[in-house]
């Protein structure tokens, strides 16, 4: 694991007293207040258990403000606390995983090593604004309200799949116009594929308008595969209602060999 920054401190000799300068006329001394950088930024990164990367991000100077992170073209946008920092759980896509903020025009980079990767599947569905979509995952023949039906609103918890018995989802963005994703994993070792949904609610700000997102999935190296996903949204009348993707493309399903 590396720390990224966007300055390095480097390292200053100790001094008794008050640091000085000469300034004319030749002989005057002058005091100068030592300069510290109260508002160096940095982003730690670390592998956890379930291939999961725990992530914490600082800025002092910037509370409140909204971060984007992107891993291997998985991007989802965050706000900072009030003292300016972030720690959030990031489920990794890529065996040699490299995260990446960026706030204010500045980014910083960390990468980790992930050592399970391979002992789980990741599929991940990313939109950018309120576009209503959501990713749902049916484990062992699991109806919609059963204990196996994983999304959003019942997520799970990683000990579900480092256990064996199922899968998680992790819902990761947390402001309006930003990035979000919902992203599953579940254990290579199932028996079963789990059947994945991808469905849509109608809003107020999406009926009669198409909406699109991007179905990713999950490689041991390299950068995941990735498909455009969308829908027309009927007309407002329809608004509150669910909609569900149809003919979804080859790669969308998961299969055991």
């Amino acid at each position: 694991m590396t720390r990224a920054a966007l300055e390095e401190d480097l390292p200053m000799p100790a001094l008794d007293g008050p640091e000085f300068d000469i300034d004319p006329p030749a002989g005057t001394l002058t005091a100068r207040t030592p300069v510290t950088d109260d508002c160096a930024m940095t982003l730690d990164t670390t592998p956890a258990p379930g291939a999961l990367i725990d992530v914490s991000f600082s800025a002092p100077c910037a509370a409140g403000a909204e971060v984007q992170f992107d891993h291997v073209g998985l991007r989802f946008t965050e706000t900072l606390n009030d003292a300016g920092t972030l720690d959030i759980t990031v489920p990794a896509m890529a065996g040699a995983a490299e995260i990446t903020a960026t706030i204010a025009g500045q980014t910083l980079s960390d990468t980790v090593t992930v050592p399970d990767i391979a002992q789980f599947d990741r599929v991940a569905l990313m939109w950018q604004g309120g576009t209503g979509l959501q990713l749902h995952a049916l484990e062992d023949g699991a109806y919609y309200g059963d204990p196996g039906h994983i999304w959003a609103e019942t997520p799970g918890m990683p000990t579900r799949a480092t256990s064996g018995e199922g899968g998680f989802l992790t819902v990761l963005g947390s402001t309006s116009g930003g990035y979000a994703a919902d992203v599953y994993t579940y254990p290579v070792a199932l028996e079963t594929a789990p059947q994945i949904s991808i469905e849509a609610q109608v809003l107020d700000s999406t009926c009669s308008k198409p909406i699109l997102g991007e179905y990713m999935r999950a490689v041991t190296d390299g950068a995941p595969s990735v498909t455009q996903v969308g829908m027309i949204v009927p007309d407002c009348d329809a608004v509150g209602e669910y909609l569900v993707l149809k003919n979804l493309p080859a790669d969308l399903t998961i299969a055991r060999n």
